[in-house]
């Protein structure tokens, strides 16, 4: 670990400790696409933060040794949720906001498969 590592992760423990915010908000307001925008973003955020994370440990060698699979797989899992969160904003502005909600569930088919290809790497 070093303070690089150190300032990643309390940027993302930030972005964790914001999360009740636009989770309340999603709860009393789910069906306004501003709702579900504001708590799309936010897991985005804690979703990209993870992923920098995970970058900047590979890069900087502060993974144990043969970890390097490891890190594909979180990785592409992290691109997943990040890119579901993120294509849902364009739902709720254009279709509905409880479409873009239901968009959310793709996240577990788009998750297994990313994760059987990075298995099928190793």
């Amino acid at each position: 670990m070093d303070n690089g590592f150190v300032y990643l992760n309390f940027l993302f423990l930030a972005i964790i400790a914001l999360l009740p915010f636009p989770s309340d908000v999603l709860g009393s307001y789910g069906d306004q696409a501003g709702a579900v925008i504001l708590y799309a973003i936010a897991i985005s955020l804690a979703s990209i933060t993870t992923h920098a994370m995970w970058v900047y440990a590979s890069r900087r060698k502060l993974l144990v040794p043969g970890a390097s699979g490891d890190v594909l797989n979180a990785r592409g899992r992290g691109f997943v949720v990040t890119g579901v969160f993120l294509a849902s904003i364009p739902v709720a502005i254009f279709v509905g906001a409880r479409e873009a909600e239901y968009f959310w569930i793709l996240i577990w088919p788009a998750q297994a498969i990313v994760g059987h290809k990075t298995a099928r790497s190793k």
